[in-house]
């Protein structure tokens, strides 16, 4: 083997390293590395192996000088470099066990998207914390890739109305009573009411009510349930568990978030 020969040899196995570290951005740029990516690798490699053994078979065949042959190969060598270092990619940040606010923010930093989710948990210590990310840290993905992270939430505390019962006629003053368990920290219990359409009139706002007072697992609100001008109008009435903080006083056409929900319909006296 002459000297030619090893210079081909070591040109070779160099571009055949470069070659595997840009695949990622030429071929596969939004995924993160797999079985499937690395299959891909090998292949692309090996067929841009034969290209450069072919090549220098034709510089030796035609008498193409060994300088013009490193010239070109150079030239290729440097655009890969390039692309490799210019393709944007990072590292996916390790997000569990951090909070949304925690994991937004490492992912912002490194140029990266996030999609959440939720899931229940048991554990306490995973409230509202990162229990799972998709791709996972310390992969190399490009800049831009969704992250997707799901966050521990609490079960749906258990919500009930004792008082007044289904269809029951009531005054305008009410006390509304129920039972509540499980109520996290964060969530809140309210009570809204709101008029149904009597002929063609309506539709009506939802309108909150009084905070509840809670006593151990039992809660009453002391709600307003209409007018003298209301008699005989029915009364959607409901009980929520929601993070959101309400005030007293007219709501909307529609309920706000909610974790759960329990509702009865009574008839104006």
């Amino acid at each position: 083997m002459n000297g030619n020969d090893s210079i081909r040899e070591a040109l070779i196995a160099i571009i055949w390293a470069f070659i595997a570290a840009t695949i990622v951005h030429l071929i596969l740029p939004d995924i993160t590395i797999s079985q499937a990516k690395i299959n891909a690798i090998i292949y692309i490699s090996v067929v841009s192996i034969l290209f450069i053994v072919v090549w220098l078979i034709l510089a030796r065949y035609f008498h193409i000088r060994i300088s013009y042959s490193l010239a070109i190969i150079g030239i290729f060598i440097t655009a890969v470099l390039y692309l490799t270092f210019s393709s944007g990619l990072v590292t996916v940040p390790d997000l569990t066990g951090k909070s949304q606010d925690e994991a937004i923010l490492m992912l912002e930093k490194e140029g990266l998207n996030v999609e959440i989710s939720y899931k229940e948990v048991n554990d306490t210590a995973l409230l509202h914390k990162v229990i799972s990310q998709d791709p996972q840290g310390g992969l190399l993905v490009k800049k831009s890739t969704v992250i997707y992270i799901v966050l521990g939430k609490s079960k749906p505390a258990a919500l009930n109305i004792t008082e007044p019962s289904e269809g029951a006629t009531v005054t305008e003053f009410t006390t509304v009573k129920g039972t509540v368990g499980n109520l996290s920290p964060d969530s809140h219990l309210y009570v809204l009411i709101q008029p149904q359409s009597m002929g063609s009139d309506g539709p009506y706002e939802w309108w909150v009510e009084t905070t509840p007072i809670i006593i151990g697992g039992n809660w009453e609100c002391n709600a307003n349930i209409g007018t003298t001008h209301d008699a005989n109008r029915k009364f959607k009435i409901v009980a929520i568990i929601t993070r959101e903080t309400l005030n007293v006083g007219r709501y909307g056409f529609n309920l706000p978030p909610y974790d759960n929900i329990c509702s009865i319909t009574v008839t104006r006296q």
